[in-house]
């Protein structure tokens, strides 16, 4: 059975630290959808603490499968003109299970959008690796 592309509220966890000046997101298992991932970003952008230049982690640990090609091309979509638009200027990491780091999994994906962004963004294996860096100041 595939996921339903829906506004399902309960795929993510959004935890907004404005002391830390970041965000976690924890996302639920499951195959990546990019409608509720949308949803999700929105919601974490319109949080009243959240500022511009806070850095994000994604946490895709509990993913169960991979993206498809239509999330790609739409999270690529996406990231580039909300980051461009809210002017986020904050790291974005990524963390993904170790057995996801297939060329076509999460850590591709965000490969991709750093790439094609040119933010800071990275892929981590380790939470705590991803938030030591995007807690280090550059």
């Amino acid at each position: 059975m595939l996921p339903s592309d829906d506004d399902s509220t309960h795929d993510a966890t959004v935890h907004v630290e404005a002391g830390a000046r970041r965000a976690v997101i924890t996302w639920a298992p499951g195959v990546p959808v990019f409608k509720p991932w949308m949803v999700t970003i929105e919601q974490l952008l319109s949080h009243a603490e959240f500022k511009p230049d806070f850095a994000v982690v994604s946490d895709w640990r509990s993913a169960t499968g991979s993206p498809d090609q239509a999330f790609v091309d739409a999270f690529l979509v996406f990231c580039q003109s909300v980051r461009r638009a809210r002017r986020l200027t904050g790291r974005w990491a990524t963390v993904i299970a170790v057995a996801t780091t297939d060329q076509s999994g999460m850590g591709r994906t965000a490969e991709l959008l750093a790439s094609e962004s040119s933010s800071d963004s990275r892929v981590f294996t380790s939470l705590d690796e991803a938030l030591a860096w995007v807690s280090a100041r550059a």
